[in-house]
């Protein structure tokens, strides 16, 4: 509401005081709402970014990405195409983002895999650990951590914190061991 005000107020308004005020006093970061305005076009693969945001220059955030603001990306990062990092996301270095994946209230190790559609912490901080790979359309519960060198299957649901390393999948997410032609779950 407040960011239509100031377009509609800027746009409309005819005496030059009033867009000087709107400037001076920025309505939208009163508001909390982050100002259209403060978006940039990356260099390398064309995505948007918030001018807060750390980046390192080697990072690939691809068309159609957005990295909101205050977030840090490590060394060679690639974001893919309708990927959303929120506000105040940390992801490692050479780590893999999928597309259409939603990240926010998150800690992202080192070189792990997000593959397409995941969504992580929607509702409160999580932490990922390094080395992981979360397959297509993985969903991680609030306040969740998830130790490193985990693996969790396509679709699983992570409602509890991962301790130990290995592999995961089901809803919710209970450690797998494959053997030979069957699959064996823990309970």
């Amino acid at each position: 509401m407040a960011v239509n005000l100031k377009r509609y107020s800027v746009f409309y308004s005819k005496k030059k005081y009033t867009q000087d005020f709107l400037r001076l006093y920025n309505i939208s970061a009163i508001s909390g709402v982050e100002n259209p305005q403060d978006f940039q076009k990356w260099h390398n693969g064309g995505g948007t970014f918030h001018q807060s945001a750390c980046i390192d220059p080697t990072v690939l955030i691809e068309v159609g990405a957005i990295v909101h603001s205050k977030a840090l990306l490590g060394a060679n990062v690639c974001i893919g195409s309708g990927a959303v990092v929120g506000p105040s996301v940390t992801i490692g270095q050479s780590t893999k983002i999928g597309y259409n994946v939603a990240l926010s209230n998150c800690i992202v190790g080192d070189s792990c895999a997000i593959h397409n559609g995941v969504c992580i912490g929607q509702d409160g901080e999580n932490r990922i650990g390094d080395y992981e790979t979360l397959g297509g359309r993985v969903a991680v519960r609030d306040h969740v951590s998830i130790a490193s060198k985990v693996r969790l299957a396509a679709n699983c649901c992570v409602t509890k914190d991962i301790t130990e390393p290995g592999d995961y999948g089901g809803f919710p997410a209970v450690r797998t061991y494959i053997c030979s032609s069957f699959i064996a779950i823990d309970f």
